[in-house]
Formats: structure tokens, sequence, C-alpha cells
């Protein structure tokens, strides 16, 4: 069956199709123009609708969120980036290493947003840009044994949307070329990945915050608070790897493969998965020293100084 020409619905309990009536451009009650809803499981165009406007509605910003960009290459895409964060309500950019970033660029494709690229903050490295954060989320389009994904995006944005209430977010996204290195994906305490219609996905870095951005902010919308918990920063977490490390090295611990980076990794990567508050640390850095202790007593010196 042809569908005749314009916007079209189906009859109620009837299933046959007849045409629908042009929208006005402005409805009496200020409504906004009419715009069509997306096709029903059978293929039929449900329209018009009207859309209640959205000037006036109360809309929730995101201030404990920052998105990260790591050395990013172009400054076209870091004004085009402060403009998507201007949009999805986040006013905190952070630039790692952008090397000469304000260009004319920049600026035009920030197109109203040049506030945020007026604030935004350079920093060396990207454990500096997240040492105050309490929830680390890094970006990838890549697999391997360094880039497990948990869960689909939406689900994992939900769940940082509460955490953001009132905690501090850092989203980060690698450079445009490579993404993030192994030592940097180690920082972040979770992974999203977005599905994509082709096998080798990639996106455009500012399509990729914007992505990531307007999934945050659809979902902080209804979000509600978790139970209050003083969690523990990015650089509360760095000092209890290195403890651990140090209490593992003094019982002479070998990791497998006698390579302790990927082991580093690997304790990252399970502790990563918990969120540690601030008591938690204090426990697992007592038992560190514990450890410690007790190599020192028993162990040979040389052994311990080892």
């Amino acid at each position: 069956m042809s569908l005749p020409a314009g916007n079209v619905r189906p009859l109620l309990g009837k299933g046959k199709l007849r045409r629908a009536r042009p929208a006005p451009a402005r409805q009496p009650d200020g409504h906004a123009p009419a715009a069509l809803v997306p096709p029903t499981p059978d293929g039929y165009l449900l329209g018009p609708r009207h859309l209640p406007p959205i000037q006036g509605l109360p809309v929730r910003s995101l201030p404990n969120v920052r998105v990260v960009l790591v050395e990013p290459a172009s400054p076209g895409n870091i004004g085009s980036t402060a403009r998507v964060l201007r949009n999805t309500g986040i006013d905190r950019l952070v630039l790692v290493n952008p090397g000469d970033w304000d260009r004319p660029e920049a600026r035009w494709l920030a197109h109203g947003s040049e506030a945020v690229l007026d604030q935004a903050l350079v920093v060396p490295d990207l454990a500096t840009a997240v040492a105050d954060a309490h929830l680390v989320v890094g970006t990838t389009h890549r697999t391997g044994k360094q880039r497990e994904v948990d869960a689909h995006p939406r689900e994992t944005l939900a769940e940082v949307a509460r955490v953001a209430l009132t905690h501090q977010v850092a989203l980060v996204f690698g450079r445009e070329k490579d993404g993030l290195w192994h030592d940097e994906l180690a920082l972040c305490h979770q992974l999203v990945r977005f599905p994509s219609a082709v096998e080798h996905p990639s996106f455009n870095l500012s399509h990729a915050v914007l992505l990531c951005t307007y999934e945050l902010f659809h979902a902080s919308q209804g979000a509600r608070p978790r139970p209050h918990r003083h969690l523990a920063t990015a650089a509360d977490r760095e000092e209890f790897y290195r403890h651990l490390l140090a209490a593992l090295t003094a019982i002479e611990f070998r990791p497998f493969n006698d390579d302790p980076r990927n082991f580093s990794r690997a304790l990252r990567r399970v502790f990563n998965r918990m969120d540690l508050d601030d008591r938690d640390l204090r426990l697992l850095h007592r038992l560190c020293g514990q450890v410690t202790k007790f190599a020192e007593r028993h162990l040979p010196p040389a052994a311990s100084d080892a």
C-alpha cells in the first residue's frame, strides 16, 4: 500500500490513513510549531504533534562535571567542544597539553560559547586534570584488555549523573588520532564506548563529546542523588595504589611475568570498580602498613629493603 503525500497518521482502531492538516506556524496557546514524532513500529508517521516551548523550562545544569580533552590537535575541535558544553549544561573545560590552541578557528566554532574557552584550564598531564575528581570516566572506541566496557553508555552515564549531583566528575576524551594511552586509561575509573553502525567507528572529537554530554545532561534532569558518602578523589586513589605496591614489594611479591606495570593496571582495574570512600582508604592504608611492618620484622634486611 502506498502512502499519500504529506504527513499522515492512522485513524484510531481502523488502520486506515488520512491526510493530516498542515499545522499553523504558531499555535494560539503559544506552543512551538508542530513537529513530526518518530515512526511507529509499523512504519506509519504519527504527526503532527505540538511540542511545548523550551523557553522557561526548569533545566538542571552540571556544575560538578568537567570535560577533559587530552592533547587535542585541532583548535576547531576545541571551539566546537565549547559550544557542545554550553548547550549541555557544562561550563568547565580542561585542556591537557593542547599546544597553541586559542586561535581564531576555536573562537569561530565556539559561536556564543566563548566564555567556556575564556575560563578553560590548561594542565600538563591527565593526572593533574583529574586529581580532585571523585569519578573519572574515560572514552574509547577501541577494544582490548585495557579497554573493557562494563555496560551500555546510557546505563553508565545515568549512574554518573547521580554521582555528579554531589561529587566531582571528569569526562575524559583522548587524542583525535589515537585516543587515550594505556597509562591514561589506568587513571579512569570507568570507560564508555558508543555503538556505531560501522565495524571500526571513529567519531569526530566534538561529536563524541556531544554524545556523552547529552546523555549525561538528559539523565541528570530526573536523577536523584545517591546516599551521601565522602568518596575518595583520584589523587587519594593514586596514593593508595603507591602504598599497596610498596607493601607488596616489601614482602617480595612478584607479579605475573615480572611485569609490574601490567600488574599495576590490573590492580587499578579491580579497585576502580569500587566506590571507595575515605573510610575505605583508611582501612586499606592500615592493611598496607601492617604488611610493611611484618616485612620489616620477619624478612631479612636485604629482602625488606628491595
